[in-house]
């Protein structure tokens, strides 16, 4: 089960950071009895500057990354960070040894999505993270350069790569794989994608 992905920060002369994935629990056991009625909630992924929604089974509960953070200067800016969850997105333009989010953690044992990559030039977005619940990329700034601005998304609870130089804007966390099922894909999109509510009834 895993949250909605955080959205990207918004850009300003450089771009901001991108989203965290969803946080989320693997094989976490629930017991029910016949006739019981359980809420299912899937997440949703947030917009630009969003946090992306809840994911819910039940009274099990878990949060939706949070969104990257804007770029609002000229020049590097230490805030611009990428955002926290599940795991960590990209940094976006803030030269600074911390610039992106920071992963739970949490191992997600082989379910991991790619960390989305960094736009190739000041004419793209960013990639957001690859799979369920994955954070967005952040859009392009109106100066830039190449991608050596923008920091990769992190992965399996790891933190987003940080950054110096200028250009593009900081990828998407990854979020969850579900094996045998499609994986919303890594594209150019500052919005996070839904999370989801994988059941396997015993």
């Amino acid at each position: 089960m895993i949250g909605g992905g955080g959205g990207s920060g918004k850009p300003f002369y450089y771009p901001g950071g991108g989203g965290g994935s969803g946080y989320y629990v693997i094989h976490q056991n629930k017991s029910v009895t016949p006739g019981q009625s359980l809420l299912v909630q899937v997440g949703a992924g947030g917009g630009q500057q969003a946090d992306g929604g809840q994911s819910k089974f039940g009274d099990l509960v878990v949060n939706g990354g949070k969104r990257g953070f804007n770029h609002t200067s000229g020049g590097g800016q230490g805030s611009a960070r990428g955002g926290d969850g599940g795991s960590g997105g990209g940094a976006g333009y803030t030269n600074s040894g911390n610039g992106g989010g920071s992963g739970s953690g949490v191992d997600m044992q082989g379910y991991a999505g790619a960390g989305g990559q960094p736009s190739a030039n000041q004419s793209n977005a960013a990639y957001r993270g690859e799979g369920y619940g994955a954070g967005g990329g952040s859009a392009k700034g109106t100066s830039g350069y190449n991608s050596d601005c923008g920091g990769l998304g992190g992965s399996n609870g790891s933190n987003g790569q940080t950054v110096g130089g200028c250009g593009g804007g900081g990828g998407g966390a990854g979020g969850l794989k579900i094996p045998n099922f499609n994986n919303p894909s890594t594209n150019q999109n500052t919005a996070g994608t839904p999370g989801t509510v994988w059941i396997k009834f015993q």
